[in-house]
């Protein structure tokens, strides 16, 4: 998990491959963790946040977690796969197994030119005011304008 814990201004996570990432804590009795956190939920943020060309796969929550809330400069989440993920169970739950997702649907990130497929049918974004557009992804949530949406055949 990647999870800048202070404020990170112009923070670039790119060119990685993540998988089979937070199911140990699922188990635990915490919350099936995400790939890459960006934001704190205890007030702070970071402002400036490029995730691009990343590779994730096999994940037991999202891929990507918008914690910046709408008070911090703006998130861009570019050109990453994001595949099969929303797998975890046990503990306490996942409170956001999409791909991508903002907390408690506050996240404001840009998202453009993403895969996001999850076989199990979780939706590729939750209901965060995303400015979403040009991606592929799996039935759900919109994934935003100009976006292809598929299905498993």
């Amino acid at each position: 998990e990647v999870n800048p814990r202070i404020n990170s201004s112009n923070l670039v996570i790119s060119g990685n491959a993540m998988h089979t990432c937070g199911f140990d804590s699922c188990t635990i009795g915490f919350n099936c963790r995400a790939a890459i956190v960006v934001g704190i939920q205890a007030g702070s943020g970071t402002d400036g946040v490029l995730i691009t060309n990343n590779l994730i796969w096999n994940m037991s929550s999202g891929c990507v977690w918008d914690r910046n809330g709408s008070t911090f400069g703006p998130m861009e989440i570019y050109h990453n796969t994001c595949y099969d993920y929303g797998k975890g169970t046990g503990g306490a739950g996942d409170p956001n197994p999409e791909g991508i997702a903002g907390f408690s649907d506050g996240g404001h990130a840009t998202i453009k030119n993403n895969i996001i497929y999850a076989p199990n049918g979780t939706d590729p974004l939750d209901a965060s005011a995303f400015t979403a557009s040009n991606n592929a992804c799996g039935a759900g949530k919109s994934c935003g304008s100009n976006s292809i949406v598929f299905t498993a055949p």
